[in-house]
C-alpha cells in the first residue's frame, strides 16, 4: 500500500513543485530580461535619431 501511495504522490509533488515554484521563477526571469533589454534598444535608437541633444 505504501508503494502505491508513493507512486501516486511523487508525480503530483513534482508537478506542484514545477508549476507553483519553478515555472513562475522562470517566467519572472525571462520577463525581467525582456524589460531590461527594451529600454537599452530604445535609448540607442533615440541617441541615433537625436545625437545633438547630449
Amino acid at each position: 500500500m505504501l508503494w502505491i501511495t508513493l507512486i501516486v504522490a511523487t508525480p503530483i509533488l513534482v508537478w506542484w513543485f514545477y508549476f507553483l515554484w519553478l515555472w513562475p521563477r522562470l517566467l519572472r526571469h525571462s520577463y525581467l530580461e525582456l524589460t531590461n533589454r527594451q529600454p537599452d534598444q530604445e535609448s540607442e535608437s533615440v541617441a541615433t535619431i537625436y545625437p545633438s541633444d547630449e
